[in-house]
């Protein structure tokens, strides 16, 4: 396939994951990796376009080069998050709360700068904040930056959040729970005393149990489940759009393109902040149809 072939692959939502062409762009990586930072910065330019039904290609975009470890990424990424008015959620879908996250620690390239201003922006919504601490919290697993310099982050944003319920100020505690919350259990136990967390969310138990941990046991569970982007094709071709994670194998052997929405939507009830999510992804609940 050439360049054209490849990129129509990714345009339009098909019933099937375009394995091959995603393959063909890993296997060009320094030829397609100036195309796909092309993409970020259209998605920029014309915003519009990238937020109806049938376009994905900034998706792919943003997961290759989260897998090619690409910092001229970041920048771009972190502009077109920032945008108000839930364009974020519109853009990403699901991706927002499962992988962006992620994503931005791939290509964060030692600039802790950019994932700092999404978690204290006000105006935007709380996913593209709480975004920003899936990024911490993976820089630390894949070693990147050390607990220490993280907790402090953290331990520094706790007066400035605003003192009132929100999601973010609960995502906030678990982060700090995950990382071994034993600096700042008079500060967590303050928040739960004063009812500014959600107790469906997390509850007292679960500090509990995150402090008898030890510091280890917690580094442990944080390297499991915040995974680097090391294969697009894994990360993207069990969404649920894909028919159920088959791929692709050729055109002759699929139906008509349909129009199929880009943006992955689930219901389901809240369980603990640990437990695996029922729909059976294998991650935990508030990274996937918690969130």
């Amino acid at each position: 396939m050439d360049d054209k072939a490849i990129l129509a692959k990714l345009a339009t939502p098909r019933r099937r994951f375009p394995a091959a062409a995603v393959r063909a762009i890993i296997e060009q990586r320094e030829h397609f990796t100036p195309i796909l930072l092309d993409i970020l910065e259209d998605v920029d330019r014309n915003p519009a376009r990238y937020t109806g039904e049938r376009e994905m290609r900034h998706l792919y975009a943003m997961h290759l080069l989260a897998q090619f470890r690409e910092p001229k990424a970041y920048q771009p990424m972190v502009r077109i998050v920032s945008r108000p008015g839930g364009f974020a959620e519109k853009l990403l879908g699901d991706s927002l709360t499962e992988s962006f996250g992620r994503m931005l620690a791939a290509v964060w390239g030692g600039d802790i700068s950019g994932v700092n201003s999404l978690i204290e922006n006000e105006s935007l919504d709380e996913y593209v904040r709480t975004a920003g601490f899936d990024a911490h919290l993976t820089l630390v697993a894949i070693g990147e930056r050390t607990r220490d310099e993280t907790m402090d982050y953290f331990r520094s944003l706790l007066p400035r959040l605003r003192r009132k319920p929100s999601a973010v100020l609960d995502d906030l505690v678990c982060c700090i729970m995950d990382l071994h919350p034993a600096d700042l259990m008079d500060h967590l136990t303050s928040l739960f005393k004063d009812g500014l967390i959600d107790h469906r969310y997390v509850d007292r138990d679960d500090l509990t149990r995150a402090y008898r941990e030890t510091p280890e046991e917690a580094l442990a569970s944080l390297r499991r489940n915040h995974r680097p982007i090391l294969d697009t094709v894994e990360e993207m071709s069990c969404w649920a759009c894909f028919n159920q994670g088959k791929e692709e194998e050729s055109d002759a052997d699929l139906p008509p393109p349909e129009p199929i929405s880009a943006t992955i939507r689930r219901e389901a009830p809240k369980v603990g902040r640990n437990d695996p999510c029922p729909c059976g992804s294998g991650k935990k609940h508030k990274k996937c149809c918690g969130a």
